[in-house]
């Protein structure tokens, strides 16, 4: 009984010994594990060094489970003292998926079970007879397995089961303290390389930079063998950087279709994708050297709500990017987004205030000049700056011409063959009629291009062609040749806005020189009406009108044919702009040479080559001169032909409807002068044949009178011709004495109403008869005063019986009342009816007629007329 007793003390003293070494290996244990947190590789060879205290550890594993990828990890593996890296499994099989799934410990002691199992077998040829396995907790949830397995069958049974748990659970938390702490550490890591990210980002305001610094600091949190960014542009993904590629620099700039299936759900979720193999994914499309590429994850670049882009990060290895990583990608690209919008904003700030700069530049410098050529000069030297390229030219339409004509060229444009084309003809027609912008990638070889032009096209150049519109329509248009493959999308617009100012300049330009003209077609029109009106003179007028037409039409001749309907020719006046000074041209007969058609046809002739017109093969002097276009205007007044208005011109002439017009209207303004001339003449001679019958009439009258009072014969011829040279000798013009003379001849034409036995009575009259004989005065101012034509002779006939007393008849007017004619012929008539025989009385001396007049100044007569009239006759007699 003692030696039981004492073999049962040594036991359970050896049994003690045993439980102060387990406590101590997991005493020292948690103090290692607290130690190491830092490092797991320490944790996991601290835990197996203690694992290999408590029990047989032929091999020792920990497994950790990825909830991400549902995928079982093997962290740690050791057989006999080596160290073995394990792929990852599946969560849904084997020895650790049973263990963890489960979350029960498990005891395997011979083949079967451990085969049953799936235990990984590996490195050493001998295979495992004994396995324990235990869960790693956190919480209430399995985060992994522990197992120690061992050559010897029946190694393991409830006593190590427990020793492994216990050391499970110190190892548990030791695990979940080093994830935490390194997932601190990574994040703090991510915090400080996004803050120094952000610093550098907020440095720099170039799109390019920022790119790269993103990537650069990314590339530490999120490693990657390649990394792109594509930014959506119009309907197309460019890269605009690569980063890591081997050719990254061919690779920048490339375009993509903007209706890739990926960016579709990245654009439409504004959520990363992740590919665990993109080799394996149809939707993901290989470029560059995607082949190679396996792990591939896209970051949306998110700005305003919107996605412009994304950055791509490519790794050759599968499964490189998890879902663990999108929120600190997401950070990143954010960050990348904003400093790139912000990069974005101020480069458009920028190059928007250049555009303004421009712009205001182009706008001054158009205003101050109204010249288009200088404005085209303007305009191709700021396209051409802009751009940075040496090769242009402004073509413009040629109203004249139909065409188009290259105004200004430089470098490459140059040198084209041919300046002036066709509206149907090459890219620039195209461009002008159809109003919209083309670009040609290479000119040489583009189809639209001109054939003509082709062979003189420098080869590899491309180029942009521009209409330049304005409120009035197309004016012309703008080329500018770059280097093949250049873009200049941002440019464009631009160029646009200053080919827009410059042809709504050139428009408002040609707009002002097109009033400038009309007014000064309006002035010369005006000065040739005043020609008209103030000039009688008919050659003068058409001279006037011919050098107006010579100098606001910019012809080189004008000359002008009279038409003669009675001999059925013209009769051409000496024409202007000829060579030969003075040309005489024969006259024409009606449908010969060029005017005689133009009379013909009544309508407009107009001929583009005078070389080959039959009409001009009889008109030497058209040869001589070398004029090559004719156009001829019919004068017509009223429906009759009065002459040619022709004008000729020694070069090809298209004239515009405007410049017809102008023409049509100086060719009237040469009809109305030659039909105004014509009128006035013929009214002219008219009137000289109305005005001699009259005056024949009248002196057919005083005939009358005479032949009615034989007794007065002569006196009515003797008193006209010394009434007249009294009234010429007194300074009265020309008109009045018109009047004088017909009131003279008109004098006693009141007689006609004298009954005859008082106007012939030998004896003096009686009281009554007196009355009678003073009433002819009266008779004859309402014999006269009806014809319009006599009422400005009415004074003599009607007042030379007044007296300058008053004491006169038949009204008693008196002094200078009395019309001055009538006082004139008061002097005359009582002077040669004195010296005169009369039925009742012999004539008198002249000497008691010279008393008897002025004795009677200022009471029968004007005293002044008596005067002159007095000293015009001693003069007469002097000269005599």
């Amino acid at each position: 009984n003692q030696a039981g007793i004492a073999i049962e003390k040594a036991q359970l003293y050896e049994e003690a010994l045993r439980a102060a070494d387990r406590r101590a290996v997991l005493h020292r244990i948690s103090q290692d594990i607290v130690r190491f947190t830092q490092d797991s590789e320490q944790i996991y060879a601290a835990i197996h060094e203690a694992a290999c205290k408590l029990m047989s550890c032929d091999v020792f594993m920990i497994i950790l489970r990825d909830e991400t990828s549902n995928e079982n990890v093997p962290v740690y593996t050791v057989e006999m003292g080596e160290r073995f890296e394990l792929d990852r499994v599946p969560g849904t099989g084997g020895l650790a998926s049973s263990v963890i799934n489960d979350d029960k410990s498990l005891i395997l002691r011979n083949d079967v079970e451990i085969e049953q199992r799936e235990v990984f077998h590996f490195g050493s040829a001998r295979h495992v007879q004994s396995v324990v396995a235990v869960p790693l907790r956190k919480g209430d949830q399995a985060i992994g397995m522990i197992s120690a397995q061992s050559y010897e069958p029946h190694a393991y049974d409830a006593e190590e089961q427990a020793l492994l748990e216990m050391l499970a659970t110190h190892a548990a938390t030791a695990i979940e303290n080093s994830r935490l702490f390194i997932s601190e550490q990574k994040r703090r890591q991510e915090a400080e390389t996004l803050r120094q990210a952000a610093s550098v980002i907020s440095s720099t305001l170039d799109p390019d930079h920022v790119v790269k610094e993103i990537l650069v600091a990314l590339k530490q949190v999120i490693p990657y063998d390649n990394a792109s960014v594509f930014f959506l542009e119009n309907d197309q993904l460019r890269v605009v950087m690569a980063h890591g590629h081997p050719h990254a620099d061919e690779l920048t700039n490339l375009t993509f279709p903007a209706d890739d299936e990926l960016f579709s759900i990245l654009k439409r979720t504004g959520r990363p994708i992740i590919l665990q193999d993109a080799q394996k994914e149809p939707r993901f499309k290989n470029w560059g050297d995607a082949f190679q590429v396996h792990g591939w994850m896209a970051i949306p670049l998110v700005a305003r709500g919107k996605v412009f882009g994304y950055i791509a990060l490519d790794s050759h290895e599968p499964g490189a990017y998890d879902v663990a990583i999108v929120e600190t990608a997401m950070a990143f690209a954010n960050q990348a987004a904003a400093g790139i919008e912000n990069a974005r904003l101020y480069d458009e700030t920028q190059r928007r205030l250049k555009e303004l700069e421009i712009i205001n530049r182009v706008s001054t410098s158009l205003r101050m000049t109204q010249s288009p050529d200088e404005m085209l000069a303007i305009l191709l030297g700021e396209a051409l700056r802009l751009v940075d390229t040496p090769h242009g030219s402004i073509w413009l339409y040629d109203h004249t011409n139909e065409k188009l004509v290259q105004r200004f060229a430089r470098g490459a444009e140059a040198r084209l063959r041919h300046t002036s084309l066709e509206l149907t003809n090459g890219i620039v027609g195209h461009t002008f009629e159809t109003g919209k912008i083309y670009i040609s990638s290479e000119l040489k070889n583009d189809l639209l291009l001109f054939e003509g032009n082709r062979d003189s096209v420098t080869p590899g150049l491309g180029g942009v062609y521009l209409p330049i519109q304005s409120t009035g329509g197309a004016v012309g248009v703008l080329t500018i040749q770059i280097e093949k493959g250049r873009q200049i999308s941002e440019e464009i617009n631009l160029l646009t806005i200053l080919a827009e100012i410059t042809g709504n300049s050139i428009h408002r330009a040609q707009l002002y020189d097109q009033s400038q003209r009309q007014v000064r077609r309006l002035t010369s029109l005006r000065d040739i009406d005043s020609a008209i009106a103030s000039s009688f003179d008919l050659r003068l007028t058409l001279n006037i009108l011919m050098d107006q037409t010579l100098s606001h039409l910019n012809v080189d001749a004008v000359n002008i044919g009279l038409y003669h309907p009675d001999l059925q020719t013209l009769i051409y006046l000496p024409g202007v702009g000829f060579n030969t000074p003075s040309p005489t041209r024969p006259q024409v007969r009606i449908g010969e040479g060029l005017a005689g058609h133009v009379i013909v046809k009544q309508q407009t002739c107009y001929i583009p080559n005078l070389q080959k017109a039959p009409e001009a093969s009889n008109e030497p002097l058209i040869k001589r001169e070398g004029f090559v276009t004719y156009i001829g205007v019919p004068l017509i007044v009223k429906g009759q032909i009065k002459g040619v208005f022709e004008v000729f011109h020694r070069a090809p002439l298209s004239p515009t409807p405007d410049w017809m017009e102008f023409l049509h209207t100086l060719a009237g303004q040469a009809a109305i002068a030659i039909d105004g001339s014509q009128l006035f003449e013929n009214l002219q001679r008219s009137n000289q044949e109305l005005t001699q019958a009259y005056d024949v009439t009248l002196e057919g009258w005083a005939r009358a009178l005479e032949l009615r009072d034989r007794e007065t014969e002569g006196h009515t011829r003797r008193v006209t011709e010394l009434t007249l040279q009294l009234a010429r000798y007194m300074g009265i013009g020309d008109n009045e004495l018109v009047n004088i003379h017909r009131g003279v001849l008109l004098h006693d034409i009141g007689k006609m109403g004298v009954p005859d036995h008082i106007l012939k009575k030998t004896g003096k009259l009686n009281e009554e008869e007196w009355v009678e004989m003073r009433q002819h005065p009266v008779y004859a101012y309402n014999l006269l005063s009806p014809i319009a034509f006599l009422r400005g002779a009415l004074d003599i006939p009607y007042c030379h019986h007044e007296h300058w007393d008053g004491s006169g008849y038949p009204r008693g007017t008196k002094g200078e009342q009395i019309p001055l004619g009538a006082r004139i012929f008061a002097v005359i008539d009582n002077w040669d009816a004195l010296l005169s025989d009369r039925p009742y009385r012999k004539a008198w001396p002249r000497k008691e007629v010279v008393e008897y007049i002025k004795e009677n100044a200022g009471i029968i007569f004007d005293p002044k007329i008596v005067e002159i009239f007095f000293t015009m006759m001693e003069q007469e007699e002097q000269t005599d």
